[in-house]
């Protein structure tokens, strides 16, 4: 997991696609957004009514989307909370679109806890509607059976790295939405813990460096744990 990716696909000709969460809009990513044109990346931002559809549909229409809008079929891939889980669901569907690597931020890979915890209150299920109710643990939403992402993928987690982490509700470390413990996928090229909250994370400087390490290299950078 540390080490160079054997695939020479670092190319500033593959555009990175970057995909939000629930509840959110491409403004939220466009902090991230700029710092990989400022690399000298061409970049896509995706957004999508989060909610008005499950995340299985919504994985399909984001891959229709970069069928029409990526010619190629290769590109990198970005995503947060539960952009993740769309980008699951849109790899599983569509074999013809081809990541070259893929960095998930903070993703909810089996459901959050704290999803759990905020069913209790009416207006999250108003509100979140059926990809609310998918984000429960005890949900049996289709992505949770679906096998890990066949490309390259590196998983960067936020918590304290204790075992309280940002939110005293969730009884391990998390990034106040999603324990880091959430997170994980088998077959992971390479994990990390940065010590920033779930949104907030979007907006610090080491984070954007380890996406875009992860990017070129398939691997994080001077990990500290």
């Amino acid at each position: 997991m540390n080490g160079k990716s054997e695939s020479n696909d670092n190319d500033k000709n593959i555009p990175v696609v970057i995909i939000h969460g629930i509840l959110s809009n491409p403004l939220i990513m466009k902090p991230l957004e700029n710092k990989f044109q400022d690399a000298g990346y061409k970049t896509y931002n995706y957004g999508y009514h989060s909610t008005r559809e499950n995340i299985h549909q919504l994985g399909i229409d984001f891959s229709k989307w970069l069928n029409e809008n990526i010619p190629s079929k290769k590109f990198y891939l970005v995503s947060h909370s539960m952009g993740n889980l769309v980008g699951r669901e849109m790899e599983n569907y569509d074999s013809t679109l081809k990541i070259i690597r893929w960095v998930m931020i903070a993703p909810p890979n089996h459901g959050s806890e704290y999803a759990d915890t905020l069913d209790n209150i009416f207006l999250y299920k108003w509100i979140t509607r059926i990809p609310g109710q998918e984000l429960l643990t005890t949900s049996d939403a289709h992505y949770k059976s679906l096998s890990s992402p066949d490309c390259e993928f590196g998983i960067i987690a936020g918590g304290k790295k204790n075992d309280k982490g940002y939110n005293p509700l969730i009884d391990a470390d998390n990034d106040g939405k999603v324990r880091v413990d959430e997170t994980y996928l088998k077959g992971v090229k390479d994990f990390i813990i940065l010590e920033h909250a779930h949104t907030p994370m979007l907006f610090y400087k080491d984070t954007f460096q380890q996406c875009l390490y992860f990017i070129e290299n398939g691997c994080f950078k001077n990990k500290k744990y």
